[in-house]
């Protein structure tokens, strides 16, 4: 992705992660006083990780962070781990499961605006580095688990995979073809332009000549009557 795009996109999305941190962390707060079943350790961890999360677009934003392609994706890289390892690890509890999913996606697309969308390599190595740590993620998950709970497991980690890189497949392809659409616009519009700019210098060139013309006409009749 063109660095620019990348980093005003990174900056319009700031209102929306300030939003999403601050509706968690009200929501946390209000599931542990409200349920004795929420673990206070999870609570504790989250709201941190909110917290840091808020902060670092905070002072991403004021010194202007946004501008390293790098820092950003390895920020959002590490993001997305984090709330990975909360989903599989700590289940969270129901109170949080969707809340926490929206916050992973919200992560995954700005980790993938960090992309280099007309490079398939890119792509592969940003899935490989997604997937990998979820491979290891899964392995250990499913050491701790019984038989038919790591069947379902697998069955979603196959799934999610298969989902995420078959889509992220089709934005590509659908972007390269809408970058090359504006190309192939852009260089009609540019061979239209240099036609008029003919046209234009052809009509000057005319009009150059047609005055000259007047002007010899002019002179043969001034001839002509100095003769008479």
């Amino acid at each position: 992705m063109n660095t620019l795009l990348m980093v005003e996109q990174q900056k319009k999305g700031i209102v929306l992660r300030r939003i999403v941190y601050c509706l968690l962390i009200l929501i946390r707060l209000f599931a542990l006083i409200e349920y004795d079943e929420i673990s206070l350790s999870n609570t504790i961890f989250l709201l941190v990780f909110l917290g840091v999360c808020f902060i670092f677009e905070e002072v991403s934003f004021k010194f202007d962070y946004f501008k390293n392609v790098y820092f950003i994706k390895t920020a959002r890289y590490v993001q997305c781990m984090i709330t990975i390892g909360i989903l599989f690890f700590w289940g969270v509890d129901n109170s949080s499961d969707i809340s926490v999913v929206a916050l992973l996606i919200m992560f995954l697309v700005d980790y993938f605006f960090t992309m280099s969308i007309a490079d398939s390599q890119s792509m592969v190595s940003y899935i490989a580095f997604l997937f990998v740590p979820i491979a290891v993620i899964m392995l250990i998950k499913m050491a701790s688990v019984n038989i038919s709970d790591w069947l379902y497991i697998l069955f979603d980690i196959i799934i999610l995979i298969f989902v995420l890189t078959y889509e992220a497949g089709i934005f590509v392809k659908y972007v390269d073809s809408i970058e090359r659409k504006l190309f192939l616009e852009k260089n009609k519009n540019n061979d239209i332009l240099k036609e008029n700019q003919e046209i234009v210098s052809i009509q000057n060139k005319l009009q150059d000549v047609n005055y000259a013309l007047n002007s010899q006409k002019n002179d043969l009749e001034k001839a002509y009557c100095q003769i008479r």
